[in-house]
């Protein structure tokens, strides 16, 4: 959930836009990818849960 309060100090000032958007997108490669430090000692074998890239502009 996102939130936002604008206020403004004075009565006679322009009032305030803001423009926001948000993303996310999945970024869990399809295939296995082995990961640094483990070696050959601990190969690919599923995912437990999705990766994701999540954005915010304001």
């Amino acid at each position: 959930m996102l939130a936002i309060g604008l206020g403004s100090a004075r009565a006679d000032e322009a009032e305030a836009t803001w423009c926001v958007g948000v993303a996310r997108v999945v970024i869990t490669p399809e295939t296995g990818v082995w990961l640094a430090g483990y070696g050959t000692k601990r190969p690919p074998d599923g995912t437990i849960h999705d990766l994701w890239a999540k954005a915010i502009a304001m």
